[in-house]
């Protein structure tokens, strides 16, 4: 008795074809399962195990699969009989599977001697070993927004990277943390003191801003990059390129209203006793060592504590030019300057034809310049004059003085101290 029964016949395919991948599957796993068997029973086969062995492999054999499914009629139609026929197929199908995964619960050594751990399926929470790399490749359409190989510890979904990548992981906290609590996103580590715990590497083959790796912190006592080494250091920074201005490393605050005293770059050292260095900068050759710039403010600002302010050695201890002032500093003694062997301590140059080379102030009853010498004590050339006073306020000498003052007064006559004293002796000698 025929009927027309295309549609049942097409559901019914398409099962035997579920139950076939199902079946595929299961041996798949069962083979795993027999690997593992024989790891844990080698040694100790017995001719049960050998037995249940050559069972396996007998049924292994009875019950594989066709390599075709059921043909459906030309004309459109099936019989009852073949519809039955494919039923069995299926049942015949599911069972064989069981029977595989039963049969694989035994140890089969002979099945699994040469085998290797290639092609296991990688199961979550479990070890998968394998002989060559394991790779995860994307090959959906172009724009993918999210992360494709992710360990993910928080309640967000892949698909809500902020930076698309290859692989990543997250870590949440709070109301976004996961069941592990983890709190560290990625953990490279090793062994290798010749290794590195991560390598980030941008080729650049493509031209862009990026980098090798960015770093990322909103806390304010967060760092976007925190490095320390115990014995050595902590942070370097190297490049190969001979463009100008090339940096190793920068540091940019971007605010333009920072707070007081926030730095693009600091360095601390907090050692206390005399040894140690806050910021070392040098230069191999005929450059500088340190170059710091202001566009109105100061280009460096020391400050020594009880100690000194400024210390500079070399050829040229200090050179310094400035459209205002050359060099500006204040304390105790304002500037300190000394030169070994036949160098000179302190050398001014000044090309302004308004200004002074040197100016010195003092705002006590003390004096602007003191120079001493075991020879002269100053010299002084100049095209106009040698020396200038300039004339005080008083129409003749102060009544008080030191042995040796000249005086200039308001009418222009010249007076030099010969005795000291509240009540000095002054000798008009112009």
């Amino acid at each position: 008795m025929e009927s027309t029964g295309a549609p049942a016949f097409d559901a019914l395919a398409a099962k035997v074809s579920e139950l076939a991948q199902v079946c595929a599957r299961l041996t798949q796993e069962n083979a795993s399962l027999r690997r593992e068997v024989s790891r844990l029973s080698a040694g100790t086969g017995t001719a049960a195990g050998q037995a249940a062995a050559s069972s396996t492999a007998g049924a292994r054999a009875k019950l594989e699969l066709p390599t075709a499914g059921p043909t459906r009629p030309l004309n459109g139609k099936v019989s009852r009989r073949l519809m039955g026929k494919a039923a069995g197929a299926a049942a015949v199908t599911a069972m064989g599977a069981a029977a595989l995964v039963e049969a694989g619960a035994q140890p089969a050594a002979a099945a699994t001697a040469t085998a290797d751990a290639n092609g296991n399926s990688v199961t979550a929470g479990a070890v998968t070993k394998a002989e060559s790399s394991t790779t995860v490749l994307y090959d959906g359409s172009s724009g993918f927004k999210g992360v494709v190989l992710l360990g993910n510890d928080s309640t967000y979904p892949a698909a809500a990277a902020s930076y698309p990548a290859a692989a990543g992981g997250w870590a949440g906290a709070g109301g976004t943390a996961g069941a592990g609590g983890v709190a560290n996103g990625i953990y490279g580590y090793t062994d290798n003191g010749a290794g590195y715990g991560l390598v980030a590497y941008n080729s650049g083959s493509v031209a862009g801003s990026g980098g090798g790796v960015l770093a990322l912190a909103a806390g304010s006592s967060a760092c976007g990059v925190r490095a320390s080494n115990s014995e050595g250091t902590a942070v370097s920074g190297t490049s190969q390129s001979t463009a100008g201005e090339a940096t190793a490393i920068v540091g940019v605050i971007s605010s333009t209203s920072p707070g007081g005293f926030s730095s693009a770059v600091r360095g601390e050292n907090n050692g206390t006793g005399g040894d140690g260095i806050g910021v070392w900068g040098s230069q191999a050759g005929s450059g500088w060592g340190m170059y710091a710039t202001s566009a109105s403010g100061i280009g460096i600002l020391a400050e020594g504590g009880s100690g000194t302010g400024v210390s500079a050695s070399g050829s040229t201890g200090v050179s310094a030019s400035g459209s205002k002032f050359g060099v500006f500093a204040g304390g105790a003694v304002a500037v300190q300057a000394q030169a070994s062997g036949s160098g000179q301590a302190v050398n001014a140059t000044n090309n302004s034809s308004t200004l002074a080379t040197i100016k010195a102030v003092n705002a006590g009853t003390n004096s602007g310049i003191h120079a001493t010498s075991k020879g002269r004590g100053g010299v002084f050339g100049g095209n106009l004059a040698q020396i200038q006073l300039t004339p005080g306020t008083g129409s003749t000498h102060p009544k008080g003085g030191s042995r040796g003052d000249l005086y200039a007064d308001k009418n222009g006559r010249l007076w030099f101290c010969k005795k000291g004293g509240t009540t000095a002796a002054w000798h008009q000698i112009a």
